[in-house]
């Protein structure tokens, strides 16, 4: 706070455009849109890429535990990995396994 001539004058404290950004909810379904819209394209020649997977999220929502059930190409598992490292911190299922079918 600040004193300005008779009066006061508090300061006001803005949310940086990264916190405005960040989803107020973020799951399974979230996740799903984070691939589509993150995920690079053509990654296994002609073939579509696809990967199945079993992950579970700590109490912090990071994904830990990753079970590779299936993949189109290794790329595909490489792509798999980096998103999930870099996509935001789910905030549902907690300590519960996840299954992940994708494809794009």
């Amino acid at each position: 706070m600040a004193v300005v001539g008779y009066g006061v004058h508090k300061k006001s404290f803005s949310k940086s455009k990264k916190e405005e950004a960040r989803p107020t909810s973020f799951g399974q379904k979230e996740f799903l849109k984070y691939v589509r819209e993150n995920a690079k394209k053509d990654l296994c020649g002609e073939q579509e890429s696809l990967v199945n997977i079993e992950i579970t999220l700590n109490p912090e929502g990071r994904p830990v535990d990753i079970k590779w059930k299936e993949y189109s190409c290794e790329k595909a598992k490489l792509e798999m990995a980096r998103l999930l490292n870099q996509s935001p911190s789910w905030t549902t299922d907690f300590n519960h396994k996840v299954q992940l079918k994708i494809s794009w």
